[in-house]
């Protein structure tokens, strides 16, 4: 009888811990499964409760989908709490500790709590992500493991440190060139349009401090790197006419003129390079002031007419007969209609 007792007691332990096992499993699939946020948290949470702990096999995967639900929750707090438990386990898998401190510098720069953490953390990102490409072999997909830890890791954190350091002192030039060289470092793990828009647009503002040399140095490493665009040449050729160097603004407003869409905006362009090659080469500038008066449609009284007039009948037709001055001036903007694609209207 005793036997048969034990026995009983024995089927029952062994058949409840399959049960709870079977219960275990469940919820951790309908958690993992759940395509609702709130509902993929709340099934965490529950597991948690029900049988979370840090002992067990694969708690850290528990903690690490807390913390990066709360925090798709916009829950910073929580992603925070979940987050910093992740990190305590030793044998934490690269990958999940590189998205675990990106979301912790994240939260924490959201949230303004403790933008020093921020910081920092992202600078974790930064130096365990290149630490982690440097042990990659040499494969084509190790290749693609390098470049998806500059692209979701290492350029997202470089952002979060220039955002950083420009708050910090967005009018201190000191601190605006740490935060332009940041920008910098972010587009080169992460060439995007955001991270140029990112770069031009604290190198605008250096421009505006007067530290005109920094500003061009990082615009012109875009520009070397064929990221180049209308803006891009727009800010160059202006910083350069201010420093005085004629030859270098009139390049880039070239440049800028080249890829303008051909309107008034771009007559006013036009119009700029006529002025600074007026001196230069005459005919050059004609061609561009018949350009802008083109695009203006323009009449005897506008500003453009008053410079073709000086340079094509006071410089450059002076002293032929007065019809072969006006025939030369027909030419002049006939021709420049034809480079316009404009001569049929």
């Amino acid at each position: 009888m005793k036997k048969l007792v034990v026995l009983i007691l024995a089927i029952s332990f062994w058949c409840s811990l399959f049960l709870f096992a079977d219960k275990r499993q469940d919820l951790w699939l309908k958690a993992a499964a759940e395509k609702n946020l709130e509902l993929r948290l709340q099934y965490f949470e529950q597991f948690l409760k029900e049988f979370g702990d840090k002992k067990g096999k694969h708690s850290k995967y528990l903690y690490f989908n807390l913390a990066q639900s709360a925090f798709q929750l916009k829950k910073y707090d929580k992603s925070i709490e979940y987050c910093e438990q992740t990190l305590e386990f030793k044998d934490l898998e690269a990958n999940l500790k590189l998205q675990a401190y990106l979301i912790l510098a994240n939260a924490f720069y959201v949230t303004k709590s403790d933008i020093d953490k921020a910081f920092n953390y992202a600078g974790l990102v930064i130096e365990f992500g290149k630490s982690v490409k440097m042990t990659t072999e040499s494969t084509d997909r190790s290749k693609q493991l390098s470049e998806n830890i500059d692209k979701h890791f290492i350029s997202p954190a470089c952002r979060i440190q220039t955002l950083i350091l420009f708050e910090k002192g967005k009018d201190n030039p000191e601190n605006l060139m740490e935060a332009t060289k940041k920008a910098m470092e972010a587009y080169n793990f992460n060439k995007t349009k955001r991270n140029v828009d990112l770069i031009l647009s604290l190198a605008y503002r250096l421009g505006k401090l007067d530290r005109l040399d920094k500003a061009i140095y990082y615009v012109e490493q875009l520009c070397d790197n064929n990221e180049g665009n209308a803006k891009c040449f727009s800010m160059l050729g202006t910083w350069y006419n201010k420093k005085g160097n004629k030859d270098k603004a009139i390049h880039y407003f070239e440049k800028y003129y080249q890829v303008q869409e051909k309107d008034s905006n771009a007559a006013k362009t036009a119009l700029k390079v006529g002025v600074l090659l007026s001196k230069k080469d005459k005919l050059k500038a004609m061609n561009y002031f018949a350009e802008a008066y083109v695009l203006l449609n323009s009449d005897k009284e506008s500003k453009v007419y008053k410079y073709l007039q000086q340079l094509w009948f006071n410089e450059i037709a002076k002293g032929k007969p007065q019809a072969e001055q006006d025939k030369g001036f027909a030419e002049i903007i006939k021709t420049a209609k034809t480079r316009l694609n404009l001569e049929s209207e």
